[in-house]
């Protein structure tokens, strides 16, 4: 039988693709440089709103957020008020290693973002070695003894949390540990091309994820060449690359990943409760009138009827509240009739008027740091968004205007809120993601070769193998179900 085409793809985490490419300009980045020219390059935007949860399982399954359904790590549980932990398994869709598989492709995996081990006698599986966020809160591998032979022989990565390592030794100590974890990474990551069969291998670096985080220079947030530890980062990323690279035979094929972008941490979310809180008063005074006479009193569901994961339970008493997504955008539940158990705001016109009244007036808020509107615009996840999951997206979503820090709002209505983001983290995401293949023929054809959607990924990937994705169904949705 004729040797397949193997493809090795090696993606960098969260490494923002402006960033990246200055460092090829002026020289420091080299390995990628090759890369860039000996390949066809397709910027792919990011699901809009939810990009910073959902970019990684619409690359790896070739669904919209609709479909999959993971928005980010926490989600509000339709027909209650709980707010639970996404746990991986209640992802839809097949991830691109498992429909390889299906075909009869062997395949490698490290430490691929929101994925969970699977029982697959094609493939090597490594979960949460190494990844920024760990949902299960320790690493599990396929076959399951491999994990104690990647302890023995490589040893466990040195940053569990980087928040924690961050806030503790500061950036110096961080810098250094992701400095020893790629060197682990590619040592493990070595072993397993080198001592597994495969086809496909899928290789992720998570330490640019926590480098964008902590190492990102509030002073430099303008400056291409700034922020020198973190580009010092990129650096030992780009020669991690090139290690890769040279365990490789020459006849496979690397393609290389950058899934979405690090900037300045600015936006308004952790203000956002407080605001909806008093538009929630301004839009209905008689419910502000009957809070305050039951002093706030709040009606939770009885403790031991929550799931394990359960995180906490929003107001039902209110019209509208803070729902949970990642800090660039906030996001708006509306306590819609008929879909909330307690809900206020009846469907139709009532509804659409309370979204409109909602956007103009997010929308009016000022952000007293610069002479700009604290929001560029608020979306609807209707209007983004179709499919079996959009029943646990918010309702709206509110672009903030990242140029500056928010740290107070105010408008006619609300009056004015004020307060800091308390967290460690100094950068946060940015949409926008970077695919790049070998030679000109890489492309899935029927893709365009600049902006195109996230989609594309897992479909030209399969084209590297030969295998088309088009057909594929997506796997049955495996959300939550409460008691």
């Amino acid at each position: 039988m004729q040797a397949r085409d193997r493809c090795c793809v090696v993606s960098f985490d969260a490494m923002d693709r402006e960033l990246a490419l200055s460092l090829v300009a002026c020289g420091r980045m080299p390995v990628f440089g090759e890369a860039l020219r000996g390949g066809t390059a397709v910027p792919f935007g990011s699901p809009a709103a939810v990009f910073v949860g959902a970019t990684w399982p619409t690359i790896w399954t070739g669904l919209g957020t609709g479909y999959h359904g993971r928005a980010g790590p926490e989600v509000l549980v339709p027909g209650s008020y709980d707010v639970v932990r996404w746990l991986p398994e209640y992802t839809g869709g097949t991830p691109l290693w498992r429909q390889a598989a299906s075909a009869g492709y062997r395949y490698v995996i490290v430490d691929v973002p929101h994925s969970i081990v699977g029982s697959d006698p094609h493939g090597t599986e490594v979960v949460d070695w190494g990844s920024h966020d760990r949902e299960r809160g320790r690493f599990s591998t396929w076959p399951r003894l491999l994990a104690d032979e990647i302890v023995e022989r490589f040893g466990r990565h040195p940053v569990e949390s980087c928040d924690v390592v961050a806030r503790v030794g500061g950036p110096a100590v961080l810098e250094d540990a992701l400095v020893e974890g790629m060197d682990r990474r590619v040592k493990l990551s070595t072993a397993l091309l080198t001592e597994r069969e495969w086809d496909l291998a899928w290789i992720v670096f998570g330490e640019s994820h926590c480098a964008g985080h902590h190492l990102w220079p509030v002073e430099l947030d303008t400056d291409p060449v700034g922020p020198a530890a973190l580009l010092r980062v990129y650096e030992a990323l780009d020669r991690a690359l090139g290690e890769l690279r040279a365990a490789l035979r020459p006849e496979d094929r690397l393609v290389v990943l950058l899934s979405h972008g690090i900037g300045p941490h600015h936006d308004g979310t952790h203000l956002l409760g407080d605001v909806l809180s008093r538009l929630d008063d301004a839009w209905d005074r008689a419910g502000a009138l009957r809070r305050a006479a039951e002093g706030g009193r709040r009606v939770l569901r009885r403790a031991w009827s929550r799931p394990p994961h359960w995180v906490r339970t929003l107001d039902g008493s209110r019209s509208f509240y803070r729902a949970p997504n990642s800090a660039p955008y906030g996001a708006v539940r509306v306590n819609l009739r008929g879909r909330e158990p307690r809900g206020r705001v009846a469907p139709g016109a009532q509804y659409e008027a309370c979204c409109d009244w909602l956007t103009d007036e997010l929308l009016a808020l000022r952000n007293s740091n610069g002479p700009m509107p604290a929001a560029r615009r608020v979306l609807r996840a209707s209007e983004l968004y179709e499919g079996p999951a959009l029943a646990w997206l918010p309702d709206l979503f509110v672009e903030w205007e990242t140029r500056v820090p928010i740290e107070v709002l105010e408008s006619s209505t609300v009056g004015r809120v004020t307060g800091r983001y308390g967290g460690p983290r100094t950068g946060d995401h940015r949409p926008g993601g970077l695919l790049v293949v070998p030679g000109p023929d890489g492309l899935s054809p029927e893709e365009p070769p600049s902006d195109a959607d996230a989609t594309v990924v897992a479909r030209t990937i399969a084209a590297q193998l030969g295998l088309d994705l088009a057909s594929a169904a997506p796997a049955t949705q495996r959300f939550p179900v409460m008691n």
